[in-house]
């Protein structure tokens, strides 16, 4: 199963929390908005999702279109991921909720600010 559009999804989710740390939000309150039970869930996902920045930027390099589970895996235990594959696998699908929660926090505040 190709994932490169879920690791494009959590690399999302990186530049939606970059975005609001730049407004002044601190992390804790990030993670509600986004919906995360707990700031280990939290903490993962912003680990996951910046390594995602750097294999985005390495498929683009390398002209990769298809990505495996496996090979992301083993690329970030590399860089100290601790956990097992299902974790990796659950914990890309949350970013995609995650992501949407915030992008949609994101959205309502600029609305709330043009008004």
């Amino acid at each position: 199963m190709n994932i490169l559009p879920k690791i494009h999804a959590i690399s999302a989710f990186h530049e939606h929390v970059q975005t609001l740390k730049r407004a002044g939000i601190d992390e804790d309150a990030i993670a509600e908005i986004s919906g995360c039970e707990n700031s280990a869930v939290f903490h993962d996902l912003c680990s996951v999702s910046s390594a995602a920045i750097d294999v985005i930027k390495v498929c683009d390099e390398e002209d990769i279109h298809t990505l495996e589970l496996k090979t992301l895996y083993h690329y970030l235990t590399q860089i100290g991921f601790q956990h097992g594959i299902k974790s990796l696998r659950k914990t890309l699908n949350d970013a995609e909720n995650y992501a949407k929660r915030i992008e949609t926090y994101i959205t309502d505040q600029e609305v709330c600010n043009e008004t």
